[in-house]
């Protein structure tokens, strides 16, 4: 017998996540120091699992994005044995 996802809970899952990875890019936003992150946000938000990989992330800057992956790896790498759930890396 073959498990079949329901679409709708996928979407909405989905959807969820991004709106996540958002609201952390605005959280960024409002709680940075420097007024730069403002005129010039070249950031990007992730959510990633603790495999390294990328669940969602935010497109606050296309080009920003795609290095994702990669830092989780490195961030792994660096804290290996130090990560905990709900840890969060900035």
């Amino acid at each position: 017998m073959q498990n079949r996802v329901d679409p709708i809970t996928v979407s909405v899952i989905q959807h969820r996540l991004l709106a996540i990875v958002e609201e952390m890019g605005e959280a960024m936003l409002r709680t940075s120091y420097s007024q730069i992150p403002q005129f010039e946000p070249r950031f990007s938000t992730a959510i990633c699992d603790l495999d390294r990989r990328l669940i969602a992330q935010a497109e606050h800057v296309q080009s920003m994005s795609a290095p994702n992956p990669y830092a989780a790896r490195a961030m792994h790498r660096v804290f290996a044995g130090d990560i905990h759930q709900g840890a969060s890396f900035y």
